[in-house]
């Protein structure tokens, strides 16, 4: 245990330029920030004051309480945080929380993940949609997004993540719809890979087809250009080596996996 008593936190974010800064965000939607690697922490109040704020809900529980869902500090410059709600809007921090914008313009209301990348400037957020893919991709450390959808058959989106040395290398999870990425055994999802930041190809030689469990766990190595390892909902793990042209299953396997929370 690590502070915060009693808070739902469903979201950690840490600051590899200051290792001894972490941000937390909680359900119902409140974010803190800790500067000495979480043994205390402060709730960042501007947070509450966000125009637009009394009309975020989510849908998947009752009560609809929405929650900060995903928070991704940057890795060079602890002071600027985006953090993404389930479900409302994506806002961002350049002042380590003394103020937050509005909802930023382009990226998914229903943010599911966010990815800063290593360079520092630019951020990756998949989210749930509807009418187009959702996932939003920025290279101004949030501060302007677009959303890349050609290529793409399925719009409800979850993880997302890019390669260490490549940033315009992303890669992206999605499903039809809520109701199949959250199915057991019929989420009819796939993993998408774009090389230039606008087309995307789907990768599937070597996975299972059709792909029945969610990933909802996409991570790259830092030192391994090439690699990425896929958690499934159903507990298996899929890694490539050559940026998802083959595949192959490695142990351990879960019980099951529902997100990804790691700070190195």
């Amino acid at each position: 245990a690590s502070g915060l008593p009693g808070q739902i936190v469903k979201s950690l974010s840490f600051c590899a330029a200051e290792p001894n800064v972490v941000y937390a965000g909680t359900k119902p939607p409140l974010v803190y920030r800790s500067e000495d690697a979480g043994r205390t922490w402060r709730e960042l109040e501007s947070f509450r004051r966000i125009r637009g704020r009394r009309l975020w809900r989510q849908p998947a529980e009752r009560p609809s309480t929405p929650y900060v869902q995903a928070l991704a500090c940057s890795p060079s410059a602890p002071e600027i945080v985006v953090a993404g709600m389930e479900a409302g809007a994506v806002v961002r921090t350049e002042d380590g929380g003394r103020t937050w914008s509005n909802h930023l313009k382009g990226s998914v209301r229903d943010c599911h993940s966010l990815f800063f990348h290593p360079d520092g400037r630019h951020v990756y957020e998949g989210g749930g949609a509807m009418k187009t893919p959702g996932i939003a991709i920025s290279v101004d450390r949030a501060k302007t997004w677009t959303r890349p959808t050609d290529g793409l058959d399925r719009s409800y989106g979850w993880a997302v993540a890019a390669d260490p040395q490549r940033p315009e290398r992303a890669y992206f999870a999605a499903s039809p719809s809520a109701m199949k990425a959250h199915s057991h055994g019929d989420a009819r999802a796939a993993i998408f890979r774009t090389d230039d930041a606008r087309m995307w190809r789907r990768l599937d030689e070597g996975l299972p087809q059709p792909l029945n469990h969610m990933p909802y766990a996409l991570l790259t190595h830092p030192d391994a250009p090439g690699y990425l390892l896929a958690g499934l909902d159903d507990g298996t793990l899929w890694e490539t080596d050559d940026a998802g042209e083959t595949w192959r299953t490695t142990d351990p396997r879960f019980t099951a996996i529902h997100r990804s929370l790691v700070g190195i």
